[in-house]
């Protein structure tokens, strides 16, 4: 007994599935990828004791059980794992009883014998007796009728048969990480697990992986001022370890958006107290007049405040501070020393005619739901926060680097249609409608799409903007009557047949857009901002995202470009060695699908690219078409090369770039790094070759050029 390296279960994989939830079912999948290792198949042995028996099972009793649940040298598998926990927990007595069977019996698993069986339970004397009273060794029909009279036999059969108490899930119902964030903050558990999605994505695009100040501040600045930058990072980190982690972020939204109106403003009030002393100094109270007045003064309705001035609203506190003076006694608020307590604070918000603290309420608000990744409670909060947020940004100039998302117009009509239809009285809305009488949005302008603008002469191309979108059941709203929900964001109505499509692209443009019918912003299209495009592409979804740049041409003002150059990149066939070269002369091919990985999904599908060997060049290289990228026409030789070099692990003296007019076999070399494509003639669906140096330090165009020159061809380059 014991010897056998596994013994099967007694009950199929399929029916072990059918006796647990889906829940059930994948979390212990998450627990078994977490204990074997990323990629195992099979749970260790010592896995199986400490994560699945865990600490105090004695080693032999931890091999009789891993053998019968189906442990073999090379592990458990997860199949067999579950089998062997769903029969322990919710299998039937005769299943369980076939279960010890399996533990005791010799490995033919015909009897058990007497002497194994005593030595390896510890029976007392007169159970010994009982069950091997006729034979030193029983089969399973006299082992099933015994132990179904003497179930607490062993501590095994007492702890199977008799207790009953084991399960595979806790019946205490012990709270679970959402529960627990819920319970102390005023977010749902579906809000939070909405801001984890959020929040990982976040820090897996974070160069350390944290969300530090210099990773989010290009992220919420604009809309928020330079000076409240650091101010409003503190009001999340309240730890002051310089990140903010998931606690913070959902402890910081949940009094930002969800709390009273009481908690929203004395997390506005955190922002402003830098030394976190519970007291604005007269410094800190100046630097929250001039974030408030740029705030108020960029909110949709602005002309409320077009007026206020920075002396205005000193004066205002200055009788702020008269009026609670007991008695009329003189205040020790003067123009030079202006503080505010935590309750002071709170006060003048509530007694303060200007209602300057109402805009930056309402900002805070909606970044929350932009940026963090929480979603809009109903459809009509979320038509404010996305109408407001571009109206806001709108009114911003265009900044040269800046990526504006194309939306096809019958999309957003119908996405119009649905968040503003209201047959029915909105909770959400009723209950926030004082409270944020005239919703002021603004824009987070996210540069990390394009991380070099054109000044610095650096990439200057489309690249993939794009995040994965998440197609989700969409808001938490009452009731669906009238307009349905929008599906997925489909622009297929704003591009043309692409005939290219089974050749990979290097960059993320999304398609080439209608020439043929010139297609006009607010007739056949919106434009959003890439960050709104982010919080609608969580909400939605989408098919087709179209992202453009903003450049801004000589001479001229700035200008989105929407019809970026798509070229068609050329790279050079690998030579086959010949065998009527001199001995030693193959050519040298280097493997394309081992050189390249990662990036835009560069890598091409069939053929590849080589160095050529100087040796087995007997006529021009051929040519073929592996890619397809889209650059502004003010991107310069230098830009594109940079491009390549990053995309397919390139070095950048290993390369040259030749411009292939179309109809012409022929090739220009582009010696002039700082000029632009638009400075040198080539237009949109051209071709440009990238000639890639051989090992041996040549140049495969000009061996071809001297090949074909011998050969009296007279033109260099090739077909393809």
């Amino acid at each position: 007994m014991g010897t056998k390296e596994s013994k099967h279960a007694c009950i199929s994989y399929e029916d072990a599935v059918k006796r647990m939830s889906d829940t059930e079912l994948r979390r212990l999948k998450d627990a078994f990828k977490k204990s074997a290792g990323v990629g195992r198949l099979y749970l260790s042995r010592n896995a199986f004791q400490q994560d699945v028996l865990c600490e105090g099972v004695p080693p032999k009793i931890t091999d009789m059980l891993y053998a019968a649940c189906g442990g073999t040298q090379r592990g458990i598998s997860f199949k067999d794992l579950l089998c062997g926990l769903v029969l322990i927990t919710r299998g039937s007595q005769e299943e369980k009883t076939k279960f010890l069977w399996n533990l005791y019996c010799n490995d033919s698993g015909t009897y058990i014998v007497k002497s194994d069986y005593v030595r390896n339970v510890n029976l007392a004397p007169f159970e010994s007796v009982s069950l091997f009273a006729q034979s030193e060794r029983v089969n399973f029909e006299q082992f099933q009728d015994w132990i179904v009279k003497h179930r607490n036999a062993t501590v095994l059969s007492k702890w199977l048969l008799a207790d009953n108490c084991v399960s595979l899930t806790s019946e205490l119902e012990t709270p679970t990480f959402y529960q627990s964030l819920a319970g102390v903050t005023h977010l749902e558990e579906k809000d939070i697990g909405d801001l984890e999605k959020e929040f990982w994505r976040l820090k897996n695009t974070s160069q350390n992986g944290q969300i530090d100040l210099q990773f989010l501040g290009p992220l919420i600045s604009p809309p928020i001022p330079k000076n409240a930058l650091a101010g409003l990072f503190n009001a999340f980190d309240e730890n002051r370890d310089g990140h903010i982690d998931f606690k913070e972020l959902c402890c910081g939204v949940s009094a930002a958006c969800r709390g009273p109106g009481v908690e929203r403003t004395r997390f506005c009030f955190k922002i402003f107290d830098v030394d976190r002393d519970g007291v604005l100094s007269h410094e800190e109270t100046m630097q929250m007049i001039n974030v408030l007045l740029f705030v108020a003064k960029e909110n949709r309705d602005s002309q409320q405040y077009k007026e206020l001035t920075k002396q205005l609203v000193i004066s205002d506190l200055l009788e702020f501070g008269q009026r609670k003076s007991p008695d009329g006694a003189p205040s020790n608020v003067t123009r030079d020393n202006v503080s505010l307590t935590a309750e002071d604070f709170m006060l003048w918000n509530v007694e303060c005619n200007l209602r300057l603290m109402q805009p930056l309420l309402d900002l805070i608000f909606e970044l929350c739901h932009i940026v963090f990744g929480l979603w809009p409670q109903c459809k009509h909060m979320e038509n404010d926060i996305v109408r407001g947020w571009l109206r806001r940004e709108e009114r911003r100039p265009y900044r040269v680097g800046q990526f504006w998302y194309l939306i096809s117009r019958d999309w957003w009509l119908n996405w119009m249609s649905y968040t503003q239809h209201t047959a029915h009285t909105c909770d959400y809305c009723k209950r926030t409608a004082s409270q944020r009488s005239a919703v002021d949005e603004a824009l987070v302008c996210d540069e990390s799409f394009n991380t070099h603008s054109l000044e610095q002469h650096d990439s200057y191309s489309l690249g993939s903007g794009s995040g994965s979108g998440s197609a989700s059941s969409g808001i938490s709203a009452g009731r669906h009557c009238g307009p349905v929900r929008p599906g997925a964001i489909d622009n297929s109505n704003l591009i043309t047949a692409n005939p290219y499509r089974n050749v990979r692209t290097l960059t993320g443009e999304g398609g080439h857009l209608k020439r043929d019918t010139p297609i006009v912003q607010s007739h056949d299209f919106e434009l959003v901002p890439k960050s709104l495009w982010k919080a609608l592409n969580r909400w939605y979804g989408d098919n087709l995202p179209l992202p453009r740049q903003v450049i801004q041409p000589p001479n001229t003002d700035v200008e989105l470009e929407l019809y970026p150059l798509n070229l068609r990149i050329l790279l050079h066939q690998a030579q086959p060695s010949q065998t009527s070269l001199a001995a030693g002369a193959g050519a040298q091919l280097g493997s394309w699908g081992s050189t390249v990985s990662g990036g835009y999904g560069v890598l091409a599908s069939g053929g590849g690219y080589a160095a050529i060997a100087a040796s087995s060049v007997l006529q021009p290289p051929k040519r073929y078409l592996a890619y397809t990228a889209a650059f502004s026409r003010l991107a310069t030789v230098r830009q594109v090369g940079e491009f390549l070099c990053e995309q397919l692990r390139l070095k950048a003296e290993d390369i040259r770039l030749w411009h292939v007019p179309q109809l012409d076999n022929g090739a220009i070399l582009l010696e002039e790094d700082a000029m632009c494509l638009k400075e040198l003639f080539i237009r949109d669906n051209d071709q440009l070759l990238l000639e890639i140096r051989n090992k041996d330090l040549t140049w495969p165009e000009e061996l071809g050029s001297l090949a074909s020159a011998q050969s009296g061809q007279g033109t260099g380059g090739g077909s393809w």
